[in-house]
């Protein structure tokens, strides 16, 4: 159990003691400060120009209040919200266009939900359609979820007071995540938003549970 340790002996020699940990829980596992903070690098495809805030590292500050601590894409959405800019990101085979968030872990991480906040003072900055991407090199991206016409009323839902919880139950570990905005709901806004993520899983082979296959 937690607290415990895994011992390996080799011809009766103790060779290895591992201390057993749950590494269950929320990830980052603390606030953000900078792009990169204890291992962790937050970076975005665009920021707001110009500003102080709305930086990427904000979205992982863990501060759901407020209107400027969070991630804003620069302006490349048009006011029917389909995404007028050129990135891309190929997930699974397939080409989605449109700004988006990153999270570099300092290892691979079993997500089994992520956790997000909309703007909460503008929910139509949230994104209407979009992916959750997984990849261990940051080029590669696996497919972890998508959405398609996520509003305040839709089940689930976006809310300026609530979390909204995406299920991904991953069977492989990662250590990069993207969260892509594909179009979003407004037709008065240009730009994309995301208040707040947090990633909820474990560790690649928490000793708490099997070891994970190579």
């Amino acid at each position: 159990g937690e607290g415990g340790s895994k011992v390996t002996y080799v011809d009766g020699r103790k060779v290895e003691e591992s201390q057993v940990e749950d590494t269950f829980g929320e990830y980052p596992p603390f606030a953000m400060t900078d792009y990169e903070t204890g291992g962790y690098c937050a970076s975005a495809s665009s920021e707001l120009p110009h500003a102080t805030s709305y930086k990427a590292y904000q979205a992982f500050d863990d501060i759901v209040t407020g209107n400027n601590m969070l991630w804003l894409s620069d302006n490349f959405y048009g006011t029917d919200g389909v995404y007028t800019g050129g990135e891309e990101t190929t997930v699974s085979g397939t080409i989605y266009p449109g700004e988006w968030l990153q999270i570099e872990l300092p290892y691979k991480l079993k997500v089994n939900y992520i956790a997000i906040r909309a703007q909460n003072d503008a929910l139509e900055r949230s994104p209407l359609n979009g992916v959750i991407a997984g990849s261990n090199d940051g080029t590669t991206w696996n497919l972890l979820d998508s959405f398609t016409g996520i509003t305040t009323s839709s089940s689930p839902a976006w809310s300026a007071t609530l979390t909204t919880n995406f299920t991904i139950n991953s069977t492989n570990a990662y250590k990069y995540f993207r969260f892509v905005a594909t179009s979003l709901q407004s037709t008065t806004t240009y730009y994309a938003a995301l208040q707040n993520v947090q990633l909820y899983g474990h560790r690649e082979n928490d000793l708490v549970r099997l070891p994970d296959p190579m």
